[in-house]
């Protein structure tokens, strides 16, 4: 089954190429649609760096 699915797409470029839109188009349609309130808060990213610098003369 899936070797003669590849085989398909592989014979077809057209039909691979709107197969993928299709799909890519169905989850660009559903995306707002998903239930973003259920997801818990997260806190915002916090990065602290600390450095030495120490000039050495000889």
């Amino acid at each position: 089954m899936l070797l003669s699915l590849s085989s398909t797409f592989i014979k077809r470029p057209v039909l691979a190429t709107v197969c993928s839109l299709v799909i890519i188009l169905a989850g660009a349609i559903t995306l707002p649609l998903l239930p973003v309130g259920k997801l818990p808060q997260l806190a915002p990213t916090q990065v602290k760096v600390t450095s030495i610098f120490i000039w050495l003369v000889f």
